[in-house]
C-alpha cells in the first residue's frame, strides 16, 4: 500500500470530485431542458432558440467538463506532477468560461460556487506540502 497523500491533496481531491459530480449534474439538466418549458416562461418568443442551443452547448461543456476532471482527480491525487498541471489548467479554464456565461446570462450566478471551488482546489495542490508529495522520488 502506497503512503497517504498529504491533507491539501487530499481536500482538492474531494473538491474536484465533489464539482465534477455538480458539473455532470448541472450539464446533464441543461442539455435535457425542454424548450417548451423555456419558451413558457420567456416573455419574447423570439430569442428561445438561440438560447436553447447556447443553453445546451453551455450544458455539453460543463458535462465534458466535470466528466474529464472527475477521471484526473484519481491520479493527480495519486502524486502524477503532470496531470496536476493538465487538472489546474483545466479547472482555470472552465472558472474563466463559467464567469463568462453567467455574465451574459446563460449561467445562473449560484452556480459560480462551482468555479471557485475549482480554484481553490488548484490552490491547494500547490501548496507547500502538496509541492514536496508531487516532486518526490516515486521509483523505489
Amino acid at each position: 500500500m502506497s503512503e497517504r497523500s498529504p491533507r491539501p491533496v487530499s481536500v482538492a481531491y474531494w473538491i474536484w470530485v465533489l464539482c465534477a459530480a455538480l458539473m455532470v449534474l448541472f450539464g446533464l439538466l441543461a442539455v435535457t431542458t425542454s424548450a417548451d418549458a423555456i419558451r413558457g416562461r420567456m416573455p419574447g418568443s423570439s430569442g428561445v432558440d438561440t438560447f436553447m442551443w447556447l443553453l445546451r452547448g453551455t450544458g455539453a461543456a460543463w458535462l465534458v467538463f466535470g466528466l474529464a476532471l472527475g477521471f484526473l482527480a484519481a491520479p493527480v491525487r495519486a502524486g502524477d506532477p503532470r496531470l496536476r498541471t493538465v487538472t489546474v489548467a483545466l479547472s482555470g479554464v472552465f472558472a474563466l468560461a463559467a464567469i463568462a456565461a453567467a455574465v451574459i446570462g446563460v449561467v445562473s450566478p449560484l452556480l459560480l460556487a462551482v468555479p471557485i471551488l475549482l480554484l481553490v482546489a488548484s490552490v491547494l495542490v500547490y501548496r507547500e506540502g502538496a509541492r514536496e508529495w508531487f516532486g518526490r522520488d516515486r521509483s523505489g
